[in-house]
């Protein structure tokens, strides 16, 4: 049986650190900790050829990832309708990186995530 061809590359060292930044940030809903990273659209999204699925990510607890009232239990629309855009979650993740580390995200790849803005 033949595998499946790979649809995206594995997170480069900047994704790899940010989202381990993320891991210990409280979530962005509800400030609890214990937090487990959200890929915001799939790690192999791309927006304008720019692949942004690694980078676009929110530390989401439980209760608003998986659980209950999480994304992937009510859906995209119903969340952001109760919360707000998952990119308005990110630009403040990425702007307290930047206050934090002295790191700028990449600026193509966080343009192509602020662009996509869903």
């Amino acid at each position: 049986m033949q595998r499946p061809t790979k649809q995206t590359r594995g997170p480069n060292k900047i994704e790899k650190d940010f989202q381990g930044w993320l891991k210990y940030r409280p979530c962005c809903v509800s400030g609890r900790e214990g937090v487990s990273v959200h890929h915001m659209y799939g790690s192999a999204f791309k927006h304008n050829k720019i692949l942004i699925g690694h980078l676009a990510c929110i530390p989401l607890h439980y209760d608003f990832h998986q659980g209950e009232y999480g994304i992937h239990t009510i859906g995209r629309n119903a969340w952001v309708e109760a919360h707000d855009w998952q990119a308005v979650f990110f630009k403040r993740e990425a702007d307290q990186y930047y206050r934090e580390t002295r790191i700028f995200l990449p600026g193509e790849e966080y343009w192509a995530i602020h662009d996509w803005g869903k």
